[in-house]
C-alpha cells in the first residue's frame, strides 16, 4: 500500500485499510498492536476487514495512541473513521435493503461465516406481543401489518451492523459484533414502532431481550447456552420494553460503551429463566418518553414469584425496623412498663443491616433497587400499622386493660406488683343494692344470667359460656357464679368468686 502523505489521504480509503497500513508501517502484528491499544485480537481483526465500519472515537484514540502516530496523520486516521461511520449508515438503502429481504430473513444456510461476527458477540431476540389478538383483531390484513414490522425492523438492523439471522412469523433473532450498535438498534426500533401509524388504531409493540456472551459459529448459526440465555431474558419483557442481561451491562461499563441519546441502564434485580442454571441480573434500557411507549411495565416474566411483592416487603422491612428503633427507644421513657429491649433490637438489625448494605455491593444493589420498585405509600401504611400491633401487643402483655373500678378505661401504668398472699379460697363483693352487672354498660349480659363479671387478670376473663360454668377452666381462675352454684345470692347483693385451688393472688395491701 502506497505511504499517503499526511492530511492527503484519498476520500476512497477506508479506515480498515488505512489502519492495517499503519499497523504494517510500524511493523506490528495484530495481536501486538491489540496489546498496545489494550484492545482484543478480534476486535483489531474485525476493524481491518471492514466488518466493523464504524469504530467508536475512544477505540479510534487508543489505535492512535498505539500505532504513535503524529498529529496530522492522527487526524488524517479520525477523518478516515468519521468517513467510514456515514458510509456505514448509507451502505444499505432502506428500499435496497427491504426488498432484498423481502420480510424474510436469508436462508442460515445461506449465511456465510465470514460475515458474521465471531467470538463474543450481542444476540438480539425479538417478538411481537400479543400476536394473536392481533391476528384475532385484523384477521386477514395481519400479514400487511406482520411484513410492514419485519421490514421496518429488518431496516433498522441492517443500519446498525446488525445480521439477522431468523424471521419466523413474528419472531427475530439478530446478532451485533458490538454491544452499543445492538443497544442503538434496540432502541430505535422501539423508537419507530411506537412513532409509527398501524392501521385500524391498532399497537403494535417489540419485546427485546439483549444479552452479550460467546457460542460457536458454526455454518452460519450460532450454538451455545448464551443463545439460549438471550431467548428466556427476551421472552421475560412487555412490549415496548427492552431488557438488557448483567454481561452486556458489564461490556458497556467495562468498554465505555455509550448508551443510545436519552436512555439509560435500570437495574431491575435478579431473577430466576427458565432452564437458567443461576439467576440473572436484569436491566432495563430507559427509553424516553414518546407517545405509543409505556412508561411503566408490570413485573417481568421470570420464574421468581410476585418480584412486586418482594420489593413492598422490603420497603416494609426496613420501614418498621425504623419505626420500631423510635417507638422502642422513646416510648419507655413515657411508659415505664414498655420494654427497652424492642428498640434495642431494632436498633440493632438496623445497624448490622447497614452495615452489610456497606460492605457487600450485592446486598445493597438488592435493597436499592427493591427500595425503588416498591410501592412507597402501601409500605408505609403497612409498616405503621405492624408498629402499632407491636406496640399494643407489649403494652397489653406487660400491663391489661383496667375495665374494672372507678379508674377510666385504658391502661394504668402506675400498676406496683405485689407478691400472692393466697392460694385459692374465695372472694366476697357485697353491696347494699342488688349487683345488675360488672361489665361495662356497653357490653350485653348473658340472657341465662342476670349479669356476668369481666374480671381484671385471673378474675377479668370472659368466660366460654358454651362449655359451661361448672369447673374451672385453663383462662378462667374463677367459677362464674351464679345462684345455682351458690356463688351470687339470691337478693343479688352478694356475689363469691370461687377462685381455683391451683391458682395464687394478692390482695393488694
Amino acid at each position: 500500500m502506497p505511504d499517503w502523505p499526511a492530511l492527503r489521504v484519498p476520500s476512497s480509503v477506508t479506515f480498515a485499510d488505512l489502519l492495517r497500513h499503519h499497523r504494517t508501517a510500524a511493523g506490528l502484528t495484530q495481536e501486538e498492536l491489540a496489546a498496545r491499544a489494550q484492545l482484543s485480537t478480534d476486535a483489531i481483526s474485525t476493524l481491518e476487514r471492514g466488518t466493523r465500519r464504524r469504530p467508536r472515537k475512544d477505540t479510534v484514540a487508543l489505535l492512535a495512541d498505539a500505532l504513535a502516530l503524529p498529529d496530522e496523520e492522527r487526524a488524517a486516521f479520525a477523518a478516515a473513521a468519521r468517513r467510514s461511520s456515514a458510509a456505514s449508515l448509507a451502505a444499505t438503502p432502506p428500499g435496497e435493503a427491504v426488498s432484498a429481504l423481502d420480510g424474510h430473513a436469508p436462508a442460515l444456510g445461506a449465511v456465510s461465516d465470514s460475515t458474521l461476527p465471531n467470538g463474543v458477540v450481542t444476540f438480539l431476540f425479538a417478538d411481537i406481543e400479543d400476536s394473536t389478538r392481533l391476528l384475532h383483531e385484523l384477521g386477514d390484513r395481519y400479514a400487511d401489518v406482520l411484513a410492514e414490522v419485519q421490514s421496518l425492523l429488518g431496516t433498522i438492523w441492517v443500519a446498525h451492523a446488525g445480521h439477522e439471522l431468523g424471521t419466523q412469523g413474528d419472531h427475530f433473532f439478530v446478532v451485533f459484533a458490538y454491544p452499543d450498535d445492538a443497544l442503538a438498534a434496540a432502541a430505535t426500533a422501539q423508537q419507530a414502532l411506537a412513532a409509527y401509524t398501524w392501521p385500524d388504531g391498532v399497537q403494535v409493540r417489540v419485546r427485546i431481550g439483549l444479552h452479550t456472551g460467546a457460542a460457536l459459529l458454526t455454518t452460519g448459526r450460532y450454538v451455545g447456552l448464551e443463545v439460549h440465555r438471550a431467548a428466556r431474558i427476551a421472552a421475560a419483557g412487555h412490549g415496548g420494553q427492552v431488557v438488557v442481561s448483567a454481561a452486556l451491562a458489564e461490556q458497556v461499563a467495562k468498554f465505555g460503551y455509550e448508551l443510545p441519546a436519552g436512555t439509560r441502564l435500570r437495574s431491575m434485580g435478579k431473577h430466576r429463566l427458565q432452564d437458567v442454571p443461576h439467576r440473572e441480573e436484569l436491566s432495563q434500557l430507559v427509553l424516553p418518553d414518546l407517545p405509543g411507549l409505556p412508561t411503566t411495565y408490570p413485573p417481568l416474566r421470570t420464574l421468581d414469584a410476585w418480584p412486586g411483592l418482594r420489593a413492598d416487603l422490603t420497603a416494609v422491612a426496613l420501614m418498621s425496623a425504623m419505626l420500631l428503633v423510635v417507638v422502642g427507644l422513646l416510648l419507655p421513657l413515657v411508659v415505664p412498663v414498655f420494654p427497652w429491649t424492642i428498640g434495642l433490637v431494632a436498633a440493632g438489625l438496623a445497624v448490622l443491616l447497614l452495615m452489610a448494605a456497606a460492605l457487600a455491593q450485592p446486598i445493597r444493589k438488592t435493597l436499592m433497587s427493591n427500595w425503588r420498585d416498591a410501592r412507597k405509600p402501601v409500605a408505609a401504611v403497612t409498616s405503621a400499622l405492624l408498629c402499632l400491633a407491636v406496640v399494643a401487643t407489649t403494652l397489653f402483655i406487660t400491663k391489661p386493660p383496667i375495665l374494672i373500678g372507678p379508674k377510666p378505661l385504658g391502661y394504668d401504668f402506675n400498676y406496683i406488683y405485689h407478691a400472692p398472699t393466697h392460694r385459692g379460697g374465695a372472694v366476697t363483693v357485697g353491696l347494699w343494692f342488688p349487683l345488675q352487672t360488672l361489665a361495662p354498660i356497653v357490653v350485653s349480659p348473658l340472657p341465662s344470667e342476670g349479669y356476668y363479671g369481666l374480671w381484671q387478670s385471673c378474675l377479668a376473663q370472659l368466660p366460654n359460656v358454651a362449655l359451661g360454668f361448672a369447673s374451672y377452666r385453663p383462662d378462667q381462675c374463677t367459677q362464674v357464679p351464679s345462684v345455682v352454684n351458690g356463688g351470687e345470692s339470691v337478693d343479688g347483693k352478694t356475689t363469691i368468686f370461687h377462685i381455683d385451688p391451683r391458682a395464687v393472688w394478692s390482695d393488694g395491701a
